[in-house]
């Protein structure tokens, strides 16, 4: 059975296993969210052993020669030595301070950052409650907002989508760890036209890169597909009709599965009308964040359609207990 060495700690794992998995199976606290290599909150460094493509796919030139990995996409194997390549210690406290229910399953919160935590729009932030739980949630705000924005789903028996949904009371405290992710705006590519779809609460990173774009001065068009199963799952309405209103260069869709629907809501297949809009500007940089099966299905269709995998950003979200 292959060996791998975490800083000093020396693990054994079945051939085949993940890194990601080794590491979390001897206790190791690593970030992780998506398992696809997607987030990249599960990169770590590795200063000896077999390093595959697959396992620095998506990293920055820079990240690579540094011997960054996707500790998901690295298989175990002897003499791999991993050890920490970013911010595995807590980055201190988020303080909730404000919590609203636009629907029965999903709780938009506000949170009050501790100094220095100034994340991306569309970055992740891992929260962790007291007794060590630590779930990924994608940023809504902007670097420079007071407060940070995270929306979160109400997972059925989720451990902690029940805390911040439910039961934390306005005050608690959250540990934190990064922010993580590269589902984010490049600079100097305002004259790029973006399309950022987002399913269900995958709105929350799509709705902050709309917004860092506006604050940018955006000047190339920008589509905003808002998916859910039915109109009663499109929320926010509010602060995307404000930012419509204020931002002609934003073309806000909104897609549903299932009828009814009322004017302006179109019923059909978010994968299609992704591919519309697609067809509409072949030069877009595209991010996609959502249902992991949904995201997973965009991600194909829109490569197959002449998409990139260098202008594909996806963040595909897995419930988790």
């Amino acid at each position: 059975m292959p060996t791998i060495h975490w800083r000093e700690q020396a693990i054994e794992a079945p051939t085949g296993q993940s890194a990601l998995d080794a590491l979390l199976n001897a206790g190791v606290v690593i970030p992780n969210a998506c398992r696809a290599g997607a987030c990249q909150s599960c990169l770590v460094r590795a200063s000896a052993g077999e390093l595959p493509p697959q396992a620095q796919a998506g990293l920055r030139d820079d990240q690579r020669a540094r011997g960054e990995v996707l500790a998901c996409r690295l298989p175990v194997n002897d003499g791999l030595h991993l050890e920490p390549a970013g911010p595995l210690s807590i980055a201190g406290e988020l303080i909730l301070t404000r919590r609203v229910l636009p629907t029965d399953s999903v709780a938009v919160l506000h949170l009050l950052p501790p100094p220095g935590l100034r994340p991306l729009a569309g970055q992740l932030l891992h929260l962790i409650r007291e007794d060590g739980l630590s779930r990924p949630y994608s940023v809504a705000s902007l670097p420079d907002d007071t407060l940070i924005e995270l929306h979160v789903r109400q997972v059925p028996g989720g451990r902690m989508s029940t805390t911040l949904c439910d039961t934390a009371p306005i005050g608690a405290r959250f540990g934190v760890r990064g922010p993580f992710g590269d589902c984010t705006l490049r600079d100097g590519e305002q004259d790029r036209p973006l399309l950022l779809v987002g399913v269900g609460t995958g709105l929350a990173p799509m709705l902050g890169l709309a917004r860092d774009a506006y604050a940018r001065g955006w000047r190339a068009p920008v589509t905003l597909i808002q998916a859910g199963l039915n109109e009663a799952a499109l929320y926010q309405p509010e602060a995307l009709t404000a930012l419509t209103a204020a931002w002609p260069g934003l073309d806000w869709r909104r897609v549903v599965l299932q009828a009814p629907a009322s004017d302006g809501v179109e019923v059909g297949d978010v994968v299609e009308a992704a591919k519309t809009s697609y067809a509409a500007a072949p030069s877009a940089r595209v991010y996609l964040c959502g249902d992991a099966a949904v995201v997973n299905r965009l991600r194909r269709a829109l490569f197959l359609a002449g998409a990139s995998l260098a202008a594909l950003h996806a963040d595909p979200f897995t419930p988790t207990a």
